[in-house]
Protein backbone atom coordinates (compact mmCIF):
# COMPACT_ATOMS: atom_id res chain seq x y z
CA UNK A 1 0.00 0.00 0.00
CA UNK A 2 1.20 3.61 -1.13
CA UNK A 3 1.50 6.11 1.48
CA UNK A 4 1.01 9.73 0.77
CA UNK A 5 3.54 12.03 1.87
CA UNK A 6 3.11 15.76 2.18
CA UNK A 7 0.23 18.28 1.24
CA UNK A 8 -2.03 16.95 -1.51
CA UNK A 9 -0.79 18.06 -4.90
CA UNK A 10 -3.65 20.57 -6.37
CA UNK A 11 -5.19 19.95 -10.09
CA UNK A 12 -4.32 22.75 -11.94
CA UNK A 13 -7.53 21.06 -14.71
CA UNK A 14 -10.31 21.46 -12.58
CA UNK A 15 -12.89 22.95 -13.85
CA UNK A 16 -14.17 26.62 -12.37
CA UNK A 17 -17.76 27.34 -11.15
CA UNK A 18 -18.19 29.55 -13.96
CA UNK A 19 -17.01 26.94 -16.94
CA UNK A 20 -19.19 24.08 -15.16
CA UNK A 21 -22.29 26.84 -15.65
CA UNK A 22 -21.56 27.35 -19.09
CA UNK A 23 -21.40 23.83 -20.14
CA UNK A 24 -24.37 23.19 -18.54
CA UNK A 25 -26.38 25.82 -20.27
CA UNK A 26 -25.11 24.44 -23.71
CA UNK A 27 -27.57 21.16 -22.54
CA UNK A 28 -30.34 23.33 -22.18
CA UNK A 29 -29.68 24.80 -26.68
CA UNK A 30 -32.46 22.75 -28.18
CA UNK A 31 -31.58 20.91 -31.19
CA UNK A 32 -34.19 20.45 -33.90
CA UNK A 33 -35.71 17.11 -34.25
CA UNK A 34 -33.60 16.00 -31.48
CA UNK A 35 -34.73 13.79 -28.58
CA UNK A 36 -35.01 15.29 -25.60
CA UNK A 37 -33.84 12.21 -23.95
CA UNK A 38 -30.10 13.24 -24.95
CA UNK A 39 -29.82 16.67 -23.02
CA UNK A 40 -31.42 15.13 -19.91
CA UNK A 41 -28.97 12.57 -20.05
CA UNK A 42 -25.97 14.74 -20.54
CA UNK A 43 -26.89 17.10 -17.77
CA UNK A 44 -27.26 14.39 -15.29
CA UNK A 45 -24.03 12.69 -16.32
CA UNK A 46 -22.55 16.15 -15.47
CA UNK A 47 -24.12 16.88 -12.52
CA UNK A 48 -23.08 13.69 -11.01
CA UNK A 49 -19.41 14.02 -12.12
CA UNK A 50 -19.22 17.71 -10.54
CA UNK A 51 -20.75 16.30 -6.99
CA UNK A 52 -19.44 13.22 -6.66
CA UNK A 53 -16.35 13.11 -8.43
CA UNK A 54 -16.39 9.90 -9.24
CA UNK A 55 -14.13 7.64 -11.34
CA UNK A 56 -15.88 7.49 -15.30
CA UNK A 57 -15.96 3.67 -14.97
CA UNK A 58 -17.70 3.90 -11.78
CA UNK A 59 -20.75 6.36 -13.00
CA UNK A 60 -20.94 4.55 -16.42
CA UNK A 61 -21.74 1.42 -14.37
CA UNK A 62 -24.60 2.90 -12.27
CA UNK A 63 -27.92 1.14 -12.32
CA UNK A 64 -31.61 2.44 -12.22
CA UNK A 65 -31.92 1.02 -8.84
CA UNK A 66 -28.43 3.17 -8.08
CA UNK A 67 -30.23 6.28 -7.55
CA UNK A 68 -32.62 6.42 -4.20
CA UNK A 69 -33.85 9.22 -1.88
CA UNK A 70 -33.50 9.05 1.28
CA UNK A 71 -34.93 11.32 4.00
CA UNK A 72 -33.25 15.18 2.91
CA UNK A 73 -30.59 13.23 0.39
CA UNK A 74 -30.14 11.86 -2.85
CA UNK A 75 -28.49 8.50 -2.25
CA UNK A 76 -26.07 7.26 -5.71
CA UNK A 77 -24.38 2.95 -4.45
CA UNK A 78 -21.24 3.12 -6.69
CA UNK A 79 -20.13 -0.02 -7.39
CA UNK A 80 -16.18 -0.22 -7.40
CA UNK A 81 -14.49 -3.01 -9.07
CA UNK A 82 -11.02 -3.60 -7.76
CA UNK A 83 -8.46 -6.06 -9.75
CA UNK A 84 -6.43 -8.43 -7.93
CA UNK A 85 -3.87 -11.08 -9.27
CA UNK A 86 -6.70 -13.29 -9.67
CA UNK A 87 -9.81 -12.44 -8.44
CA UNK A 88 -11.66 -8.90 -8.35
CA UNK A 89 -13.30 -7.63 -5.42
CA UNK A 90 -16.28 -5.66 -5.77
CA UNK A 91 -17.75 -3.18 -3.02
CA UNK A 92 -20.33 -0.68 -2.83
CA UNK A 93 -19.62 3.23 -1.89
CA UNK A 94 -22.62 5.36 -1.54
CA UNK A 95 -22.63 9.08 -2.02
CA UNK A 96 -25.46 11.10 0.26
CA UNK A 97 -25.75 14.57 -1.15
CA UNK A 98 -28.48 16.72 0.00
CA UNK A 99 -31.76 17.44 -1.91
CA UNK A 100 -31.06 21.31 -1.98
CA UNK A 101 -28.14 21.13 -3.90
CA UNK A 102 -28.72 23.12 -7.11
CA UNK A 103 -27.09 19.99 -9.27
CA UNK A 104 -29.64 17.50 -7.85
CA UNK A 105 -32.72 18.54 -9.88
CA UNK A 106 -31.24 17.59 -13.28
CA UNK A 107 -30.44 14.32 -11.78
CA UNK A 108 -33.56 13.90 -10.27
CA UNK A 109 -35.29 14.90 -13.75
CA UNK A 110 -33.38 12.41 -16.13
CA UNK A 111 -34.12 9.70 -13.31
CA UNK A 112 -37.74 10.51 -13.63
CA UNK A 113 -37.68 10.84 -17.37
CA UNK A 114 -36.37 7.25 -17.09
CA UNK A 115 -38.98 5.95 -14.56
CA UNK A 116 -41.73 7.18 -17.23
CA UNK A 117 -40.50 6.14 -20.33
CA UNK A 118 -38.45 2.50 -19.22
CA UNK A 119 -39.57 1.57 -16.17
CA UNK A 120 -37.77 -1.32 -15.41
CA UNK A 121 -37.16 -2.22 -18.42
CA UNK A 122 -33.80 -1.59 -18.71
CA UNK A 123 -31.11 -2.37 -15.89
CA UNK A 124 -28.33 0.50 -16.75
CA UNK A 125 -29.15 4.20 -15.37
CA UNK A 126 -27.10 5.32 -18.98
CA UNK A 127 -27.38 2.57 -21.45
CA UNK A 128 -26.73 2.55 -25.28
CA UNK A 129 -28.89 4.07 -27.72
CA UNK A 130 -29.80 4.64 -31.15
CA UNK A 131 -31.29 7.65 -32.77
CA UNK A 132 -32.84 7.29 -36.27
CA UNK A 133 -33.56 10.89 -37.38
CA UNK A 134 -35.55 9.58 -40.61
CA UNK A 135 -37.83 7.81 -38.53
CA UNK A 136 -37.70 9.68 -35.54
CA UNK A 137 -37.01 7.13 -33.39
CA UNK A 138 -35.13 6.41 -30.46
CA UNK A 139 -34.15 2.90 -29.21
CA UNK A 140 -32.40 1.46 -25.89
CA UNK A 141 -30.34 -1.42 -26.15
CA UNK A 142 -29.67 -3.53 -22.65
CA UNK A 143 -25.92 -2.32 -22.50
CA UNK A 144 -24.59 0.55 -20.50
CA UNK A 145 -22.37 3.56 -22.41
CA UNK A 146 -18.82 2.80 -22.87
CA UNK A 147 -15.87 5.37 -21.13
CA UNK A 148 -15.11 6.26 -24.50
CA UNK A 149 -19.19 7.72 -25.14
CA UNK A 150 -18.58 9.39 -21.56
CA UNK A 151 -15.96 10.94 -22.53
CA UNK A 152 -17.04 12.73 -25.41
CA UNK A 153 -20.48 13.53 -23.92
CA UNK A 154 -17.95 15.46 -21.40
CA UNK A 155 -16.05 16.70 -24.14
CA UNK A 156 -18.50 17.88 -26.11
CA UNK A 157 -19.77 20.50 -23.70
CA UNK A 158 -16.08 21.50 -21.87
CA UNK A 159 -14.69 24.67 -23.52
CA UNK A 160 -11.06 23.78 -22.45
CA UNK A 161 -10.54 20.52 -23.53
CA UNK A 162 -9.68 19.78 -27.01
CA UNK A 163 -12.01 17.25 -29.18
CA UNK A 164 -11.45 13.73 -28.39
CA UNK A 165 -9.37 12.04 -31.02
CA UNK A 166 -8.92 8.25 -31.75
Amino acid sequence: MTKLSGPRKERTTVISEQEFQEMLDKTYEVKENYPEYYALRDRCILCIFRLTGKRVTEVSTLKQNSLEIKGPNLSITFSVVKKRKEQKLTTQREKQIPLTDPLVPPILEYREWMNRNLGSQIEWLFPTTHYSPYLGTLTFNRTHLSTRQFLRIVQKYNPIQKPFRK
